[in-house]
């Protein structure tokens, strides 16, 4: 809404200035924006401010999402772990149950005490194996 403007001649009457300033009289003019001279630079500053903001909560959420990727991978990576960890412990099983039941030969040591080593470089790294 455009402020109510008072015509040269009462101003004159009331002792105020004559000088109609481009901004004072805004869009009667024609001059394309209201307010006082530089109030497009301030409009921009705004603008500007208003955009760095809007990218500092891009690169808050962006920082977010990474950790949670990176979460998530570390999560991944250890399920894969223990996944292969099971399927060490079930090979060992069998090759002690073969060994138990009179099936056992050179080979089949030699793989349980291959696995037995794969099993102790999981625990290293991972921890104890969950009984």
């Amino acid at each position: 809404m455009a402020p109510t403007r008072t015509p040269l001649g009462a101003a004159r009457a009331l002792g105020g200035s004559t000088s109609v300033h481009r901004w004072q009289t805004g869009a009667a003019q024609g001059a394309g924006h209201e307010g006082p001279p530089g109030s497009e630079q301030i409009e921009r500053n705004q603008t500007m401010g208003l955009m760095d903001k809007v990218k500092a909560s891009a690169e808050i959420g962006l920082a977010k999402a990474t950790e949670a990727g990176k979460a998530g991978q570390a999560k991944l990576d250890a399920a894969q772990a223990k996944h292969k960890a099971d399927g060490l412990l079930r090979d060992l099983g069998a090759a002690v149950y073969a060994d138990h039941s009179g099936r056992g030969s050179d080979q089949l040591t030699q793989d349980a005490e291959r696995i037995v080593g794969e099993l102790k470089a999981y625990e290293a790294e991972y921890g104890p194996i969950p009984s």
